[in-house]
């Protein structure tokens, strides 16, 4: 900790203009507003330049005798890796708010997305299906309106060679019996 970070002028460019939030606003764990206190028992710690020169943060050897006030305050001498503590997700009003923002654009860049299909037939299309005269006309109109539902089948329909779309028009015919 007594050291100059390294590359701290490059972090600087790229995070000045960002303003961290919620429980990462002051540090782990520390609600907004309440920075940690640090007490040195011996040397105190002079920060140089306010913290933006990047040169020598410390002035003189720092210690292990500083201390976190309000960092231990139990007065349990066993150690504390004994202790069998489960974690707990915690999400915060404010976390909840964008998880549900990134839920509905989600969504939204879903449903714009499932929008970009063709949404006109092709001119063509139904003097295409109704110049097959071999078929019975209620067949015909079964298949126009699947071709409608479905505009992508529907434009390679009418781009088929004419033994093509008869062949297409059994195969709809056989996969979709309930057409008829």
């Amino acid at each position: 900790l007594n050291t100059p970070l390294e590359h701290y002028n490059y972090m600087e460019l790229c995070f000045a203009d960002k303003l961290a939030t919620g429980r990462f606003s002051m540090g782990s764990g520390v609600p907004l507003g309440k920075p940690v206190d640090v007490e040195g028992k011996g040397k105190p710690i002079v920060v140089e330049g306010q913290g933006t020169s990047g040169e020598e943060f410390v002035n003189g050897p720092v210690g292990s005798d500083f201390v976190f006030v309000g960092a231990s305050e139990t007065n349990d001498p066993s150690p504390s890796t004994t202790k069998k503590r489960k974690r707990t997700f915690v999400m915060t009003e404010e976390d909840s708010i964008q998880v549900n923002n990134m839920s509905d654009a989600v969504r939204e860049i879903a449903s714009a997305t499932n929008n970009t299909c063709h949404t006109e037939t092709h001119p063509e299309l139904y003097k295409a299906l109704m110049d097959l005269v071999e078929y019975d006309l209620a067949e015909r109109l079964a298949v126009l309106d699947y071709l409608t539902e479905h505009k992508g089948k529907g434009l390679n329909f009418v781009k088929m060679d004419e033994e093509v779309r008869k062949a297409s028009f059994k195969r709809i015919l056989e996969k979709n019996p309930d057409l008829v």
